[in-house]
């Protein structure tokens, strides 16, 4: 190769020396700079084939890193969807155990209260009828009974003995129903019943006038298509005075009808059930005495929000009647009672005879004063000349003079506490709606709790009273045995007459909840016991 180089150059310099013109060559490239050259250039190609590798390995790690987490943001979704569902069943739930709805017909007028809670546990279906009847109530609606079809306990006494109930078919949930007092000759003419439980409507007249009571409970979801089907079915066989009462778990102005101003329903929902209300010219009674005013029957406990959702409603041509329409505070319910006053030409109810309340003889401060009332009087009056017998005849008006006295002065100091700690519980839930304070809410539950206390009080004098009654009547002819063997027939007392519909022929058993009633007199000897059971039981 360098021979080959020299001879060239030789030859270049033999030319260069001629008179030929010289040809010019490109400079060559030394052999050393073209290795180093085309070694940068193997080594950028490695470099370069070595970068795509490494962002092809990035880009693979970055796949997966995505991948990953998008399998963690599906996760927390579905753990927060399930969070969602627990809480709208929690919601749910707690929306049912919500107590009875009631409306009332005073003879002063009408009267509608509303009450909420299940009615399965005794105990607070004689706190339901003893409020009733304390209220001069007339007719009832009660929404959230909780009963089931074919297993619904009794819900009557002689001041309520007539009752319109529509039960659940499969569950203890929903169940609406409307009780009538007895002061009231109330004579059905037809009724519509819904089989899930959620309305009943009620035809009858009331002293010669057609009324259409209706008791609706409205599910927690899709409330304004069940609310327009509802009215759809209503139209059509409402008849007379039409009253519509219940829970329609709607805030028809959430404004106004809420402690927060908003509503978690959708804005056109309430503009439809709204807009039904309008095309059957329905009116909410308290609202339209009460235009600005903001009061709410429900309180939240999982939302922390007031609100109105329970309502009465009236045809625009009823509001002449109307007289009156009030919220009262939530007591052994978790709802605050509506009442509605209306007109209505039916007489006021008789003032029933005292009775003695046994209970007195269990205060030592009575059985004392007794006890020194009647030495008093066997020491002024058993003198000379009296005779015996005048004085012993004489001593049974005379002590029940003073057990009278002292049963009013106790029955009006329970009034007085009644009426103090009820004030309390309406002046606690007033702060209470307005602030939403913790402070608030506890002393709200205290006062409830001990209000709660005093009507239990009543309930276990009650019970005794019925203990007494069953063990003394238990096994004796008279009027308890013939409305054992006559049945269970509804009744209705006006002021100048009684009036009693077709009665079902019952037979005689003898369960064992009669033995119950002897332990009140142990010294007497065991009697036989008699029950009643409905023939198609």
């Amino acid at each position: 190769m360098d021979g080959f180089l020299q001879s060239q150059t030789d030859a270049s310099g033999e030319a260069s020396g001629s008179n030929m013109a010289p040809t010019a060559l490109p400079p060559r490239e030394p052999h050393g700079a073209a290795l180093e050259r085309i070694g940068e250039e193997l080594r950028n190609m490695a470099a370069a084939m070595a970068t795509k590798t490494d962002l092809l390995a990035l880009t693979t790690t970055i796949q997966d890193a995505l991948r990953a987490e998008m399998a963690g943001i599906r996760a927390e979704v579905t753990a927060q969807t399930g969070r969602i569902q627990d809480l709208e069943r929690s919601h749910e739930a707690h929306a049912t155990r919500q107590q009875a709805t009631d409306m009332a017909l005073t003879c002063q007028g009408e009267l509608l209260l509303q009450m909420r809670r299940g009615l399965n546990i005794p105990e607070r279906r004689t706190h339901l009828l003893r409020e009733l009847r304390k209220s001069q109530v007339s007719v009832a609606m009660l929404q959230e009974t909780h009963f089931l079809e074919g297993c619904a306990p009794k819900l009557q006494n002689r001041y309520y003995p007539n009752n319109f109930f529509i039960n659940h078919n499969m569950a203890r949930r929903a169940g609406v129903a409307i009780v009538l007092s007895a002061n009231l000759d109330f004579r059905e003419l037809d009724r519509i019943i819904d089989t899930q439980g959620r309305f009943i409507f009620l035809k009858g007249t009331i002293a010669d006038k057609l009324y259409t009571l209706v008791s609706i409970y409205v599910p927690n979801t899709n409330q304004a298509r069940f609310f327009r089907g509802t009215l759809n079915k209503l139209r059509g066989f409402s008849e007379g005075a039409l009253i519509i009462g219940g829970d329609f778990n709607t805030p028809l102005d959430p404004q106004k009808d809420t402690s927060t101003g908003s509503s978690c329903l959708p804005h056109s929902s309430i503009c439809s059930i709204r807009k039904s209300m309008s095309e059957m010219g329905l009116v909410d009674s308290w609202r339209a005495l009460n235009p600005d005013s903001k009061n709410y029957t429900h309180y939240s406990a999982l939302h922390q929000r007031y609100s109105r959702i329970d309502y009465k409603l009236l045809p625009q041509e009823g509001l002449t009647r109307l007289r009156a329409a009030t919220i009262g505070p939530a007591t052994w319910s978790d709802h605050g009672p509506m009442m509605v006053e209306l007109e209505s030409p039916l007489f006021k109810p008789a003032r029933w005879t005292w009775r003695l309340n046994e209970s007195l003889f269990q205060d030592p401060e009575v059985l004392g004063e007794v006890t020194q009332a009647l030495e008093l009087y066997f020491r002024e009056n058993d003198v000379e000349g009296m005779s015996p017998i005048s004085i012993w005849e004489a001593h049974k008006s005379v002590i029940c003079g003073n057990l009278i006295r002292i049963a009013s002065r106790k029955r009006k100091a329970a009034m007085r506490e009644m009426a103090e700690v009820y004030e309390t519980v309406a002046k606690q839930e007033i702060q209470h709606k307005r602030t939403q304070h913790a402070d608030r809410q506890t002393e709200l539950l205290n006062a409830r709790r001990r209000l709660r206390d005093l009507i239990t009080r009543k309930y276990y004098r009650s019970l005794q009273y019925s203990k007494n009654f069953f063990y003394i009547h238990a096994n004796k002819g008279g009027k308890f045995l013939a409305r054992l063997l006559k049945g269970d027939t509804p009744r209705t007392r006006t002021k100048s007459q009684t009036n009693f519909a077709d009665t079902t022929m019952l037979y005689i058993t003898s369960p064992p909840w009669m033995g119950q009633h002897r332990d009140l007199s142990p010294s007497r000897p065991p009697r036989p016991s008699y029950g009643i059971m409905s023939a198609n039981e």
